[in-house]
């Protein structure tokens, strides 16, 4: 028979496994359901693209807009004013005194790839996510990443990886590193920030 300390050992052994399973799944699930409970959102942001034909960053600055299920809008002020708006599978690319152009994003995979993994991060859908991503997530409710990479070959070809950061259900910014060593930080600005 085993000593009581013997058995208390053991016991709090299998409770510490069990917990840490527990809590990397919680976490994956609580994360998702927290950014499924999205019912929309106006936020400015700030994007600096490292490019590495350039010395110097290229940064823009304007507000993007997500309306569920798939209506998205960038809308960049500075440097230039230009509009995208992605409804379903139609973009129209606006600026200031010159008529919409009308994309059909399905005839892009790339772009079709890239705006599916946008509203599936906006709304937690972790099963498209793991579609197209190897999802890897650390961190807490105050401070978490998940960290993307593509496994479809035509995405990884020109995509490295996507790095999200968040608190709770706010996704505040996302890095997206090109296999060309070009860089694009996306910081999202919420509401009294």
């Amino acid at each position: 028979m085993r000593s009581p300390l013997c058995v208390l050992m053991i016991f709090s052994s299998l409770l510490a496994v069990s917990v840490q399973a527990l809590a990397v799944e919680w976490s994956r699930t609580e994360l998702m359901a927290l950014l499924a409970t999205t019912t929309g959102s106006e936020q400015r942001y700030t994007e600096i693209k490292q490019l590495a034909f350039l010395e110097r960053s290229v940064v823009s600055q304007g507000q993007l807009i997500f309306s569920p299920p798939d209506r998205l809008v960038k809308q960049v002020d500075q440097p230039d004013p230009v509009r995208y708006e992605i409804v379903g599978d139609r973009m129209s690319i606006s600026r200031p005194g010159e008529a919409a152009q009308v994309v059909r994003v399905d005839a892009h995979p790339l772009l079709r790839l890239f705006i599916d993994t946008l509203r599936a991060l906006l709304m937690g859908d972790l099963k498209l996510l793991e579609q197209h991503y190897s999802v890897e997530l650390t961190g807490s409710h105050s401070a978490w990443q998940l960290h993307l990479v593509p496994r479809d070959s035509q995405l990884a070809a020109s995509v490295d990886s996507l790095t999200i950061n968040g608190r709770d259900k706010h996704i505040e910014q996302m890095v997206t590193q090109e296999q060309s060593g070009d860089q694009t930080t996306l910081t999202l600005h919420h509401s009294g920030e």
